[in-house]
């Protein structure tokens, strides 16, 4: 457990000082290439967030009840910080992204066809047009008692 946890703050630690590093301003950046967004005040505010972003963080790897892991609380962070901004902000991580590029350019996995749980079995909704299971002669309103030999009862979608 000590262990873990000194890892954990090691993680933490190295977390936070690329994050200090992101909000400090960078050496080789002149004045005169800075904007009026970089003040002197805008550091001390970055820092102050930043620190009390890293207590939370720290808190939550040590006492939350489940172990969560610094890569879903940073997502959640980014999360929340992007719909705090407006209802057409959003975050995805690369799995979301492919899969919402692929229903906006029409690519999908699996057979191609809409289900919908008409106990005890699945029923076809609806097949994709040129899909596998357009193409297998599947039409709506059949019903899968089994898929590849393995019986559906109970199942959910």
């Amino acid at each position: 457990m000590t262990q873990r946890r000194f890892r954990t703050r090691n993680k933490v630690k190295a977390t936070l000082c690329c994050l200090l590093a992101l909000c400090l301003p960078a050496p080789w950046v002149s004045a005169e290439t800075t904007t009026e967004a970089h003040t002197s005040a805008a550091p001390e505010l970055a820092l102050e967030e930043l620190r009390l972003f890293a207590e939370i963080f720290g808190q939550i790897k040590q006492s939350y009840v489940e172990e969560v892991s610094d890569k879903t609380l940073f997502e959640n962070a980014i999360r929340g910080m992007l719909s705090g901004l407006d209802p057409h902000s959003a975050y995805f991580s690369e799995d979301e992204y492919e899969r919402l590029t692929n229903a906006i350019n029409g690519k999908y996995k699996g057979i191609g066809v809409e289900l919908a749980v008409e106990a005890p079995y699945l029923k076809v909704v609806v097949p994709i047009e040129g899909g596998p299971a357009a193409k297998a002669g599947m039409k709506a309103g059949d019903l899968l008692t089994h898929i590849d030999g393995v019986s559906v009862l109970g199942l959910t979608l």
